[in-house]
């Protein structure tokens, strides 16, 4: 399911940016107590990576970079992290020192965004014993689509629905097979599974189904939501932003594995 709004993704609890001139690193600003770090001859390793301390100055645009909008993230996440609620998708556990940081985001004496990441966060090159480095990145892609339904733009994109429960991980729900990520929550009382992806896109959910934005073609919204965001150029020249807010729970299907099978590729 997608989420509308104005606003930037998810900060992670990195910052990252290339590194001239070192062949295999990557920079990244963490928590100065670095999740999963170890001593290893007096060097900090986090698997088999060396983690080398440098100044935010070091980092590639840091001066550039958007800090209000990533401080607005930011701050986003921390009150979902201190609010308790549950992960859409399993990820790994919070540390207190992220906690911390949090809750001096979201305190009334907080930084400017810029002065605020320098503060609270320290900054590292990330150097693999092999000299080989990968670093995945983030894209948005950017689709035409109608706020209502129109000539060209019939494909709904779906907002949350109301009786979509997500299921922490680790945990089952009665009458919910075990495995199954998420639930839809009876009217009367109890849950079942979700409906499947073709059962949606058939009208099961009736009411239930909430249109975000309207597309002009049926793959444009399955790329949205195997994505997870994407930014919409509506005809009068505004841009909506949608992201991720929730799956029906079943298995993820992998789309482009189906067409290599069928011989399509």
């Amino acid at each position: 399911m997608i989420r509308g709004g104005i606003g930037a993704a998810l900060l992670a609890l990195a910052v990252t940016a290339a590194i001239a001139g070192t062949p295999g690193a990557t920079m990244v600003a963490g928590a100065t107590m670095v999740a999963g770090a170890t001593m290893v001859a007096g060097a900090t390793m986090v698997a088999d990576a060396r983690l080398e301390p440098v100044r935010f100055s070091d980092l590639a645009g840091w001066e550039r970079d958007d800090h209000e909008a990533a401080f607005t993230a930011f701050r986003r996440s921390c009150r979902a992290i201190l609010e308790g609620r549950p992960a859409l998708r399993p990820a790994a556990a919070t540390g207190d020192d992220l906690r911390q940081v949090c809750a001096a985001a979201l305190g009334p004496d907080a930084l400017a965004p810029k002065n605020f990441f320098e503060s609270r966060f320290e900054p590292f090159w990330v150097v693999p014993a092999s000299g080989q480095g990968f670093l995945t990145g983030y894209f948005e892609p950017e689709y035409e689509g109608s706020l209502n339904a129109a000539e060209g733009f019939a494909t709904p994109l779906l907002a949350r629905p109301a009786d979509l429960v997500t299921i922490p991980e680790g945990e089952t729900l009665p009458g919910v097979p075990a495995g199954l990520q998420a639930a839809r929550k009876r009217a009367e009382a109890g849950f079942e599974p979700y409906p499947e992806r073709a059962a949606i896109e058939d009208g099961v959910l009736g009411a239930l189904a909430t249109p975000i934005v309207y597309l002009r073609d049926p793959v444009d919204a399955l790329i949205i939501q195997v994505q997870g965001s994407a930014r919409i150029r509506v005809p009068d020249g505004a841009v909506l932003r949608v992201a991720y807010d929730g799956r029906n729970g079943h298995p993820f299907t992998a789309v482009g594995r189906l067409i290599v099978q069928a011989g399509h590729i």
